[in-house]
């Protein structure tokens, strides 16, 4: 019989009290596998049962020494010798031996851990007390409500009532300080300032005890004086090495509106420290950052968040190592032995100190650690995540389907779907993307239209789409294609990159025309592009009619056009004085984007083609002849000589530029007409009214998965709307979270003065804050930001009515 059915039977006979014929049975099985802790566990116990203590004490010693020299040693045999050595206590304790039983169990407590039974703490308190050691009895009953797993009301009014009983006049300082833990109110208590006198009284009877200090902060701070709380903090860790005390006194800075340094800390160390002491640490770092991030926008560029998560890894990183230490060698305490608590520092770990670090390689190991000790469903996904980004294809594809394997549907896989999906891609496995597909839409089928209210998710379920159109393609599934299509084209989340990823579906399939479809899906309509004139060469009417265009009226007064293919370049002006006459209207024409020197353009051939207004000489004016215009044209090697230097020559020497010149201003004031008509004053300032009302403050923004929205203002009063795009997933929706590049476009009101309006100011502005004015002639950049903010605002009403359901 194999050891796990001997020890079956044997337990079903010990629940019949059939305890002579389990511990035969026990013996048999020991005979054919001597030295099994887990049959040495049962003979222990059956052996108690039968009243046959001294060889049921002895069965326990052997048991764990047996335990612990099974190899290879995992955390968990700690764990379980700590359960051992708690029923050996009990055993000990009604055999009589106090000293003993006490003894046992402390080591129990150690080896458990703190949350596999936290019972176990709150009886070695009850033991001591039992056997008069009130001080021993205090500092346990402390401990066991600061660092158990729970402390509950049904457990705190009996300690409460027991230390109570000694009276008023005894001078047991862990016994002050253990009823002052159980008088700590929760945070939300009306009577705080009851509590804190109440506190304080009790704390002259502790001796100054650094415990006893902490607490008086705690409640000093629940009472809002902060000022004592942080005095308190400082002396207590003047002479106690506490990282979480670290973590709270930042946390006190900041709610004294004082300068806080959260990335400044430099966490505390000290034998005496116990790995659990540096994850509760990162863990309340990671609230006080969640806690900026809401109330203050910090850190949330990635840049900076991966900044600060690298002071929270050094956390997990000295506590790591606590652990591993204890579980290679038993050295160490509570606090260093609960192996589901390594495992989620090991999760922490690999988050923080690698996947936000972008070291994705490196995060997998520790991912794998956890799962070792204690698995749950986060470590892998976080081993996909990271598997994904490395570019570990087939790894990311095994822990999709060990996920699944262990969790069924009891696990988000819809969080993970894209990723794999992706995974299946790289590996050419089209069939595979298409299934992923359907496991997603078996478990979570909402239609993407209703996923505004849960942007990641929305997000995920675009990528996995554009996965799968893609797949569906290379399968030769054409009718896919277009359901995917109808539904991703309907979509207010089309980007550039999801248009251009429809278009290679449809490419896939051999149709140009589908595919030219999606790739213009979010170009302004044929129909809405501005008429072009008809002529090959320059004439003084079209001319004249550029005089009038918003593009050269709206205060910017040139029209700059940047090279196209072509090469040429061209600023167009109004008004210009030569020797000659009057010029209502010229262009500068040059070829090439040439580096300039502050406004001096680079020495190349320029063009200057003006409209030359002409006065009648004074007989013709007798005769009431009015100005004349004509066409003009000048020409300068270098573009830098002087008036003098400028050939005259005749217009129809100009380049063959005339085209693609009417062409290009034609579509920048059109795009500059839309821009300008479109976002005004009047709404700017309403989408800043509108996002502060849904409690979005200045210099906050939400995520709209098109785009982040948010309002600022300066300290000139100037207010504006900021939206913000990430350059790499724009252009592949399929790419994961952290390839981020983002860039700002900027739609700002100038405050009115004395002597001028209100007026808008637009802009581009990139990740490292530096940027520019968009102006009248950039038409690319003002069509793209007046559409991306219709899409962006038609995106914010959506969102906000979905987040009012």
């Amino acid at each position: 019989m194999s050891v796990e059915a001997s020890i079956e039977s044997i337990d079903a006979l010990h629940e019949e009290d059939r305890l002579e014929a389990a511990l035969a049975m026990a013996d048999d099985a020991l005979g054919q596998h001597p030295g099994d802790a887990g049959l040495l566990l049962r003979k222990a116990r059956l052996l108690g049962a039968l009243d046959r203590g001294d060889e049921a004490m002895d069965m326990y010693e052997r048991q764990r020494a047996a335990l612990l020299a099974t190899r290879p040693r995992t955390p968990h045999h700690w764990q379980e010798a700590g359960f051992s050595l708690y029923e050996q206590a009990h055993l000990a304790r009604r055999l009589g031996r106090g000293p003993e039983s006490r003894a046992l169990i402390l080591e129990a407590v150690a080896r458990l851990g703190s949350i596999a039974l936290p019972a176990a703490w709150y009886e070695a308190a009850d033991w001591a007390w039992e056997d008069g050691e009130h001080d021993v009895a205090g500092r346990l009953y402390h401990d066991a409500m600061f660092k158990a797993g729970e402390c509950f009301d049904r457990q705190i009014q009996p300690i409460v009532e027991r230390l109570r009983s000694l009276g008023e006049d005894h001078s047991h300082h862990w016994v002050w300080t253990a009823l002052m833990r159980a008088s700590l109110p929760e945070a939300d208590d009306p009577d705080q300032q009851g509590h804190a006198r109440a506190i304080a009284a009790m704390y002259e009877r502790t001796g100054g005890l650094p415990a006893a200090l902490r607490i008086r902060a705690r409640v000093r701070e629940y009472a809002g004086d902060l000022e004592g709380a942080a005095a308190d903090l400082d002396t207590y860790m003047a002479q106690v090495p506490d990282p979480r005390a670290q973590v709270w006194r930042v946390l006190l800075d900041y709610k004294m509106g004082q300068p806080f340094d959260l990335e400044g800390i430099r966490w505390a160390e000290h034998r005496n420290l116990g790995g659990g002491d540096y994850y509760s640490a990162g863990c309340e770092f990671a609230e006080v950052v969640e806690l900026l991030k809401e109330r203050e926008g910090l850190y949330t560029n990635t840049i900076h968040l991966a900044r600060v998560s690298a002071v929270e890894a050094e956390a997990y990183e000295l506590g790591a190592a606590r652990f591993e230490h204890y579980f290679a060698t038993g050295e160490g305490g509570p606090l260093d032995a609960e192996p589901h608590i390594y495992a989620m520092l090991c999760n922490n770990l690999a988050i923080n100190g690698y996947y936000r670090q972008e070291r994705f390689a490196e995060a997998i190991p520790w991912h794998e650690k956890g799962w070792a000790v204690s698995p749950f469903w986060e470590q892998y996904h976080g081993r996909l995540n990271c598997q994904t980004r490395s570019g570990q294809w087939a790894g990311a594809v095994e822990s999709w389907k060990v996920l699944n394997h262990t969790f069924g549907s009891q696990w988000p896989a819809e969080q993970l779907a894209d990723e794999v999906a992706w995974a299946y891609d790289q590996l050419e496995q089209p069939a595979q993307v298409l299934e992923v597909l359907a496991h997603c839409n078996a478990q979570a089928n909402t239609p993407l239209q209703e996923l505004i209210a849960d942007i990641p998710a929305e997000t995920r379920r675009v990528a996995l789409m554009a996965l799968a159109a893609k797949a569906a393609a290379k399968l030769g599934q054409r009718p896919r294609v277009e359901q995917i299509t109808r539904e991703l084209l309907a979509s207010d989340r089309l980007s550039d990159g999801l248009c251009q990823h429809l278009a290679q579906a449809w490419r896939l399939l051999g149709d140009e025309a589908q595919a030219e479809r999606c790739a213009q899906a979010l170009n302004t309509p044929a129909a809405e592009q501005p008429a072009l004139p008809d002529g090959h060469a320059p004439d003084v009417a079209t001319m004249l009619g550029w005089t009038e265009l918003l593009a050269l009226n709206d205060g910017y007064a040139v029209l700059r056009l940047q090279p196209e293919a072509s090469g040429w370049q061209f600023e167009l002006r109004k008004n210009g004085e030569s020797e000659i006459g009057n010029q209502p209207i010229y262009v500068q024409i040059r070829q090439g984007n040439h580096e300039t020197d502050g406004d001096s353009p680079a020495p190349v051939p320029t063009w200057h083609l003006g409209v030359l207004s002409e006065q009648p000489g004074i007989f013709g004016r007798l005769r009431g002849k009015g100005s004349s215009q004509r066409l003009c044209l000048a020409h300068s090697p270098t573009g830098h000589a002087p008036p003098a230097e400028w050939k005259d020559i005749p217009p129809t020497q100009l380049p063959p530029v005339w085209p693609e010149l009417q062409r290009r201003v034609a579509e920048a004031n059109a795009a500059w007409q839309q821009l300008t008509g479109s976002i005004t004053v009047e709404r700017i300032v309403a989408t800043i009214e509108k996002l502060h009302s849904l409690g979005v403050d200045h210099s906050r923004d939400i995520n709209l998965g098109t785009c982040r929205i948010g309002p600022n203002i300066n300290d000139a009063g100037a207010t504006w709307v900021s939206l913000t795009i990430d350059r790499k997933l724009d252009t592949d929706p399929t790419l994961p979270d952290l390839a981020y590049d983002p860039y700002h476009f900027i739609y700002q009101v100038v405050p009115a003065t004395d002597s001028t309006a209100a007026y808008p100011i637009y802009g581009l502005q990139d990740g490292a804050g530096s940027g520019r004015h968009i102006e009248p002639g950039d038409a690319a950049l003002a069509r793209a930001a007046s559409q991306l903010f219709e899409r962006a605002i038609k995106r914010l009403d959506r969102w906000a009515r979905a987040a009012a359901q």
